[in-house]
């Protein structure tokens, strides 16, 4: 089994909200993976509780790293319907 080439397709702005979405702005095709990769420099209370997207398809998180003054986290979708430049992700 062969793999696509990667690409981005959108970031957020920094920020302190607890909720933020941001828009695509590279589309999607049906049946892609998507990875949303999620950092702080505080890891201070840094959760994540949910990605969702637009399309309505389902993340699961599959990493999370906490040092004293870092979080990751990284939450992926599976054979994905497509997003479109009209549509965001929101993470919580």
């Amino acid at each position: 089994m062969g793999f696509g080439t990667p690409y981005k397709v959108g970031a957020n702005t920094p920020g302190s909200a607890t909720t933020q979405t941001f828009n695509v702005t590279h589309a999607t095709t049906a049946g892609d993976a998507i990875l949303v990769a999620l950092g702080s420099t505080s890891s201070s209370g840094a959760t994540v509780s949910s990605v969702a997207d637009s399309q309505g398809n389902s993340y699961s998180r599959i990493g999370t790293a906490v040092t004293t003054h870092q979080f990751g986290d990284v939450w992926i979708a599976l054979n994905t319907t497509a997003l479109t430049t009209s549509d965001t992700i929101t993470v919580t």
